[in-house]
């Protein structure tokens, strides 16, 4: 397909092969291509000056991670370990992670050292892997003050005095808190002889090990410890806080916050790092990876630990703050108040039907807001959408307005349906809305026939239809696929892998672990992206539009993951917590929210006012819904078939 010939498509290619390490038969099934296919357009990428390799092919992937990482953020080197796993920050993620940070500090080591050390879960497992034949004449020093953590063992008290177990050498504590009431007392402690000794001691250390931590969701271990409230930190965030070094809240640009807590910090400040002649930063998990980046921006680290997975989420997370640069101000703000719409409404809504103000069922889509949202904001005016049962953020992606979404959950004759839909029958002809469908894979085969109506009357309009990762085990899906790829019908199947059909894990429903790999049976592409991405959505959907108009169908595989139960009814017991907190972790919301700060999109001011604007949008809204009339008991007969 002539696709596959273009200059964007090779550089992809060449990325995905050279420089995330893919192998050609992962490529060719993402592009439904043959193998050889790959090789040959890789081929073709160094022959017309495409690609352009500067490292040995033979090369591993940790070390072409290490050579970008080093070269990008001028950094004096960079560890590198297997992530084991497709989620970073598991146990045996840590573990090598710790191993690697332990053998670089045990080759460091030399008489008359001074070693600065912070907190955290990563700094503890370098110390229970570090291991020395003789004791060193050296002097630890504790970074900061204490923070009482509810694990002890990773607080920064504790791991000073450990290292200088280890070592044979002698330590130097701070034996006041990290933070403290007032940036008055605060001034007050910091002159205290004792105190202000071990901090000058510190900021003269040779090497300095720290962690890094993440505050994208307005949690952070100072919130945990009960220093700050929830409030305080949900402010920070708000001001672009959205990551933590030596405890100090740092912004998405990289530069330090400044005013309150901050103000209340007793410890080394990051300023000073750039004095000290090695930084070394042990952190890792993809919670991490864009706190990690800031940390790089602001130039405090000379040495970064991670793991691969870590590695490359940087790097990739990286290239999508650039390319915001490519998508309109007013386009990105657009998106982000319409996943924001999405997640108050449904929060709402899962209030109003705990207090029977509503009745009936509900599917919340709480942490897919990029993958159901984004798609109705990349496509066309004129494009048809279906959706799904799961369906909120499919309309308000397309352009439905609150008041008549929260009319018609009220059931009243303003609603889009006319209060005869519900939740699960939401429609706006009028912004190409065709409605949500509550039969599984029910909507798929009507997709189609819109899809060649537009053909037959040679519209410039696709039609893209939701459906969910149960949903492929339906026969309507195959038939729909089969149909659409025959008459090459310009369809877009927009699959939200959510890895749950009801209660049920997706690998105990299929063997495929890839499902974009079944489009390839009906000679159709089959693309997989990170749902959670909302930049990434964005951007695949416009090309994939762009792809089903020239030459039919394609299917889009968004992994991501619903926080919310699969219906109001649905407790979770079938699901751990940590499981739900991980993934939480990983908000579309917070990470757009991100991007949009650190590439300077708008200013924590400007998303202070969306967050306030659409907050007051949905009150009114469902206000609005509350006076709305009834619909006549004289029109029950209209709007049916017979």
């Amino acid at each position: 397909m002539a696709v596959h010939n273009s200059p964007n498509i090779i550089r992809d290619i060449a990325r995905r092969y050279y420089i995330q390490g893919q192998q050609q038969s992962e490529i060719a099934a993402y592009y439904a291509i043959s193998r050889s296919q790959v090789s040959k357009l890789l081929k073709k990428g160094r022959e017309e000056g495409l690609v352009h390799i500067e490292i040995p092919d033979h090369t591993p992937s940790g070390e072409l991670l290490r050579s970008r990482l080093m070269k990008t953020f001028s950094l004096k080197d960079v560890l590198i370990v297997p992530s084991g796993s497709r989620d970073a920050g598991k146990e045996g993620t840590a573990l090598r992670v710790g191993n690697q940070a332990a053998a670089y500090l045990k080759e460091l080591l030399m008489e008359g050292m001074r070693i600065g050390i912070e907190w955290g879960t990563s700094l503890y497992h370098m110390l229970e892997q570090l291991h020395v034949d003789k004791p060193y004449d050296v002097e630890v020093y504790q970074m900061h003050g204490v923070i009482e953590s509810p694990s002890c063992d990773i607080e920064g008290f504790v791991l000073a005095r450990k290292l200088a177990r280890i070592l044979g050498g002698r330590v130097r504590l701070i034996q006041a808190p990290m933070v403290v009431a007032s940036q008055q007392l605060r001034d007050m402690l910091v002159t205290e002889q004792k105190i202000a000794d071990t901090l000058e001691g510190a900021r003269s250390a040779d090497a300095v090990f720290i962690g890094i931590g993440s505050n994208e969701t307005g949690e952070n271990e100072l919130c945990r410890a009960g220093y700050l409230s929830k409030e305080e930190s949900l402010a920070v965030r708000d001001r672009g806080g959205t990551a933590t070094i030596s405890g100090w809240f740092l912004h998405e640009s990289g530069q330090i916050m400044e005013g309150a807590p901050n103000n209340r910090m007793i410890g080394v400040h990051p300023d000073k790092f750039r004095d000290i002649p090695l930084v070394v930063a042990v952190a890792y998990g993809e919670y991490k990876q864009r706190s990690i980046l800031s940390a790089l921006k602001g130039g405090y680290i000379d040495v970064l630990a991670t793991d691969e997975q870590t590695a490359r989420g940087i790097l990739d997370e990286l290239e999508q703050q650039s390319r915001l640069q490519d998508v309109p101000r007013e386009e990105l703000l657009l998106m982000y108040e319409r996943m924001l719409r999405s997640r108050l409404l449904d929060q709402r809504l899962e209030e109003l039907f705990s207090e029977k103000e509503l009745y009936g069922t509900t599917h919340l889509s709480i942490g897919q807001e990029a993958s159901s949202v984004v798609p109705g904001c990349a496509l066309e005016p004129q494009d048809y959408l279906f959706g799904t049962h799961r369906g909120h953020g499919h309309a308000v992606g397309k352009g439905l307005d609150a008041a008549s979404f929260m009319a018609e959950m009220f059931g009243k004759v303003t609603g889009c349906a006319g209060g005869r839909g519900g939740s699960m029958h939401l429609v706006d002809v009028s912004k190409g809305i065709m409605g949500m469908n509550g039969v599984v894979a029910g909507v798929l085969p009507v997709a189609v026939g819109a899809a060649l109506s537009a053909r037959m009357l040679m519209e410039d309009r696709v039609s893209a239809v939701f459906l969910g990762d149960g949903a492929t085990n339906e026969g309507a899906f195959h038939e729909a696929m089969n149909l659409a790829a025959v008459w090459s019908l310009p369809v877009l199947f927009l699959c939200e892998n959510n890895l749950y059909g009801m209660s049920v894990h997706i690998e105990r429903s299929m063997k495929v672990e890839n499902l974009a790999i079944r489009a390839s049976a009906y000679g159709m592409p089959g693309w997989t992206i990170d749902g959670n991405n909302a930049l990434e959505v964005f951007h695949t959907v416009k090309r994939a539009r762009k792809y089903a108009r020239e030459h039919g169908p394609l299917f889009l595989v968004m992994n991501t993951y619903r926080i919310s139960g699969h219906s109001k009814s649905d407790v979770n017991a079938y699901r751990t917590s940590e499981e739900i907190d991980a993934w939480s972790r990983r908000c579309p919301i917070a990470r757009f929210r991100s991007q949009l700060l650190s590439g300077r999109i708008c200013s924590p001011e400007d998303i202070l006012q969306i967050d306030q604007r659409e907050a007051q949008h949905i009150r009114d809204a469902e206000q609005l819904a509350r006076r709305s009339p009834d619909p006549d008991p004289e029109d029950v007969m209209e709007c049916i078939y017979s």
